[in-house]
């Protein structure tokens, strides 16, 4: 809505309409700027490496080391043996579950009796006991796995 300066509030609802009031503008303009401005506090430090940031990010939100993931997903293929690594990816590990996603009920079953193979692999081929169980989901009939 624009209001013309130089015309007073008219209508029923001029008493209330506070939007168009001379130099409000200018008054809120200042407060704003200074909401906007976060000067460095005590305890914030200098700039840190994008990679280091998202780790960090990464651990508040339980996820794993990158370099921890990528090992994993690099070896699944010989972890789960490449005829149900045709039908299973490994999805993500969170708080200590690895979510993996099949393309079929039987591949989820298999999954789900080799769970605890499938854990000690996993944590053996992180290098640390990262995964403490697996949750299995089968994807939507014809939804690509990759």
């Amino acid at each position: 809505m624009r209001c013309a300066a130089a015309e007073p509030a008219t209508g029923s609802g001029a008493a209330d309409d506070r939007r168009c009031a001379p130099g409000r503008r200018a008054r809120a303009a200042p407060a704003a700027r200074a909401r906007r401005h976060c000067p460095r506090g005590a305890g914030v430090s200098d700039p840190i490496p994008l990679r280091d940031a998202v780790a960090a990010v990464g651990r508040d939100l339980g996820l794993p080391d990158p370099d921890v993931l990528a090992r994993l997903t690099a070896a699944w293929s010989s972890i789960v043996g490449p005829s149900v690594a045709d039908h299973a990816v490994l999805r993500s590990v969170r708080d200590g579950v690895a979510t993996v996603a099949v393309d079929g009920p039987v591949w989820a079953t298999e999954l789900r009796y080799r769970e605890g193979a499938l854990v000690d692999a996993l944590c053996t081929a992180a290098g640390t006991p990262i995964v403490r169980a697996v949750r299995v989901v089968v994807t939507a009939p014809g939804k690509s796995l990759g």
